[in-house]
């Protein structure tokens, strides 16, 4: 069984498509927040490298556990800090980590000698 469909609805249903494909896969896949199209301008990425920049600088002791702090507190009020970007069909979303993951992957320090 074959359904003609007319031009005007054939192009009406591969407009809704490619609006809305990104919520759907956003939904079907757990974990996973569309990448909103400014963002995705501001993501450099090449086949080696992957530069998402963001910078807080906020520390008024200079310890460990006051940068946590801060870090905790900025993640509680700017959630997309906590967000990791993940590619998805050449389509990039994000994916929430937890907050000690984020502070993992925050704070690099240098191996003792």
């Amino acid at each position: 069984m074959v359904i003609g469909l007319t031009t005007l609805y054939c192009v009406g249903i591969c407009l809704l498509i490619t609006i809305f494909y990104q919520d759907v896969v956003a939904l079907i896949i757990p974990n996973t927040i569309k990448m909103p199209p400014m963002d995705q301008q501001c993501f450099l990425s090449s086949t080696k490298a992957h530069v998402n920049y963001m910078n807080v600088s906020v520390q008024d002791k200079p310890t460990k556990e006051a940068a946590f702090t801060k870090w905790s507190t900025c993640i509680d009020k700017y959630p997309k800090m906590a967000y990791k970007v993940k590619e998805i069909c050449g389509d990039y979303y994000y994916e929430k980590m937890s907050k000690e993951e984020t502070i993992r992957k925050a704070f690099v320090y240098a191996k003792d000698a």
